[in-house]
This record gives structure tokens, sequence and C-alpha cells, in this order.
């Protein structure tokens, strides 16, 4: 759940603020392995000129991880004399934990560009994970890498039979690396404005 808005804005003001606040919430697996996040965020959108907007935002989370090891069997529960599972033998396993607590802060910027009456651009680039956040259960440090997030998309009018542009080009790409995880995503659309009298 997200809710985001803009403030503080004057009228033909070149420059504004927005605001958001977001939770989200996932458990799954016997374990019921848990992440619950609320995040706030705050931007600034500068117009540089009639033809070139910036925007960077800033976003800061209070996360907490959770396991239930209730469900879980372990091999050290099984009574190799009786050949059976005993759930009241030791799991020994040490420091175990069912909680962990972090701080996450992200950010990003974006640029938009008319370059001309048919051609507008966007570029943008965000980094998430900037502190790379222990949110390991254990007594060992298992640290979330930063991710790189980068994205690219133009939106070109393309003239109708008429002169009119009726038909838009959005080409887009978005580049995404975490450690040694990285994809590369790219595609648009076609866009047809249907045009005629409405009652």
């Amino acid at each position: 759940v997200n809710y985001d808005m803009q403030i503080l804005r004057k009228k033909n003001d070149k420059s504004y603020f927005g605001a958001g606040i977001g939770a989200y919430y996932d458990r799954a697996g016997k374990t019921k392995m848990g992440l619950t996040q609320y995040n706030l965020s705050i931007s600034t959108i500068q117009k540089l000129s009639d033809e070139h907007t910036i925007a960077v935002g800033l976003q800061g989370s209070y996360a907490q991880r959770s396991v239930n090891y209730t469900d879980i069997r372990w091999d050290s529960q099984f009574d190799q004399i009786n050949n059976t599972f005993d759930p009241s033998l030791s799991t020994e396993e040490k420091s175990l934990g069912n909680a962990k607590t972090y701080i996450d802060l992200s950010a990003g910027i974006l640029w938009k560009g008319e370059l001309s009456d048919k051609i507008n651009v966007t570029a943008g680039g965000a980094l998430f994970h900037a502190t790379k956040p222990d949110q390991s259960f254990s007594g060992n440090t298992d640290r979330l890498p930063r991710k790189f997030v980068g994205n690219a998309g133009a939106t070109i009018k393309l003239a109708g039979a008429d002169n009119r542009p009726e038909r838009l080009l959005l080409p887009k790409v978005i580049f995404v690396r975490q450690a040694a995880y990285q994809e590369i995503y790219v595609g648009g659309f076609l866009r047809y404005l249907i045009r005629g009298a409405s009652r």
C-alpha cells in the first residue's frame, strides 16, 4: 500500500515537493518467513526550463524480517535408536533468532526533457539499500547488497495521414544490477489515439 502527493506547490511555481508513505507485508513457507516494511519518501521537482525538469527523491524504511521455527524438523531430532522423530529433542542449532529489524535508505533521480515538438525523453537512476543493512537472524553478518536501477524512455509522435500525431512510439529500457545479479529489459509500446465524436 502506497500513497504520495504534491506538497508546498504554489501556482506557476517552477519547483515543488512530494511526500509519500507506504507499507509492505509478505509471509511465505512453513517457517512463515516474513518481511514487514514501512516507507517514508520525500522528493523535490525542479523545472530547469520550459523543456527540462529534474526530480530527486529520498526514501527511508524501517523493516523487520521474521521467522517461526515451530514447524521445522531438524536432523538432530531424529531418534536413531527407536527410528522415530522426536520433536522434544534439541535442535542443536545455536544463535537462531526469530526477528531482525533494520533501517534501509534509498535515493533516486529522474530527468525529463522535450527535445522537439515530437520527441520527449526521460532518464533516471536509483540506488536501493545504500547502507547495506544487516538482515541476519544469527550472530553472523548477512548484509543486503546495494541495488542499482537505471531506466530511459521516450515518447515519439508519429504523424498520421492528415499530419496529426495520432500514433505514439514509446521505446523503453531498464537496467537492474544487484551483486552478481544483472538484467536488462528492452521494449516499447505503440499507442494509437482513437479520435471521434462522443455523446
